[in-house]
Parts: structure tokens; C-alpha cells; sequence
């Protein structure tokens, strides 16, 4: 815990989220453990710009209450974006599928980038945990 001008605060308060942007392996290395380290009432990682495709079956079990909570997924939008294949998409999805972990797929990325659910594959129309 910790004190402040209202008093003592318990950590981690309820309603702090601590995350981490990651676009590729290395950054999910260097970023996440770190996250994981901190004390948080939920952790998540926003896998946006994704731009390589990831592993995080280390770092994504939060059964234990000690992983990632939330992944969020998306490509990066704008007249100058970088390549996205939803193959690595649906590959965190199937990684996260088996632990308790929340996704939330926000955008394949492009020029004009696909907010609206009905423009994603069904496949990757997911927008929570449980599905």
C-alpha cells in the first residue's frame, strides 16, 4: 500500500489497468515481463500495430492470476500501413483460446481501417471472453 493526500491506497487499486503496446517478439520480450512484474488489478497487452506474428503462450496464462488478462488485437490504419495478416491474429486468438485470458480483435488495419465488426472474417469477430 501506498499513502496519498486522500489517505491509504491499497495496491494494486481495483480499477488500474497497467499495459503494454507489443508489435512484434522482441518487443513482447522486452515489455511484458516487465508488465508482468507490476502490480496490477489487470494487466493487458495491445498487440496493435501488429506487425510480425507473436508467441506469448509464456506470458498469456493469467489462471494463476499472474498473466495477461486482456490481448487486444489490430492492424495499423492510415494511407502508409504496414502489412497485416490475420493468420498472426488468428494465432493469438488459438493461444489465448486455452487460458482464461479476454480478447478483443479491434481492426485488421488498412487505408480505411475495419472498425465495424461485420468487416472482420467472422472468424474474428470477437470482442470478448468468454466467446
Amino acid at each position: 500500500y501506498s499513502w496519498s493526500p486522500y489517505g491509504r491506497l491499497d495496491w494494486p487499486m481495483p480499477n488500474v489497468w497497467f499495459g503494454v503496446s507489443v508489435e512484434n517478439q522482441h518487443w513482447a520480450d522486452e515489455r511484458i515481463p516487465i508488465l508482468l512484474d507490476t502490480p496490477a488489478a489487470i494487466r493487458f497487452v495491445s498487440a496493435e500495430p501488429l506487425l510480425a506474428p507473436l508467441d506469448l503462450t509464456d506470458y498469456i496464462d493469467c489462471t494463476a492470476g499472474c498473466g495477461i488478462d486482456w490481448l487486444i488485437i489490430g492492424g495499423e490504419s492510415g494511407p502508409k500501413h504496414r502489412f497485416f495478416n490475420p493468420a498472426w491474429a488468428r494465432s493469438l486468438v488459438a493461444q489465448a483460446d486455452i487460458t482464461a485470458c479476454h480478447i478483443f480483435v479491434k481492426q485488421l488495419g488498412g487505408f480505411r481501417p475495419g472498425n465495424a465488426l461485420e468487416e472482420l472474417p467472422e472468424d474474428l469477430r470477437i470482442r470478448q471472453w468468454p466467446r
